[in-house]
């Protein structure tokens, strides 16, 4: 687990290291499906709990993937 740091004075916490989801989308490479859901589970697992993303990630790509990721994770879990 990364160390967490406090934003602001909410009680919202996230690690120095967030999840940037462009390499996901295919914005650099082709990454198929299951391995692009794999890697967001592991960036969970390895306890990334913040997920960057942007609507110029190839049309919504990186969107549905992560949505297909974090099905079923407890929405407390991520930011």
């Amino acid at each position: 687990m990364q160390p967490q740091k406090q934003i602001g004075k909410t009680t919202l916490t996230v690690p120095p290291i967030g999840f940037g989801s462009a390499s996901i989308a295919n914005l650099f490479s082709e990454i198929p499906e299951n391995e692009a859901i794999e890697t967001i589970q592991f960036a969970l697992e390895a306890g990334m709990n913040f997920i960057d993303t942007a609507p110029r990630y190839t049309l919504g790509l990186a969107e549905k993937r992560i949505g297909l990721a974090l099905r079923g994770i407890e929405r407390e879990r991520y930011i």
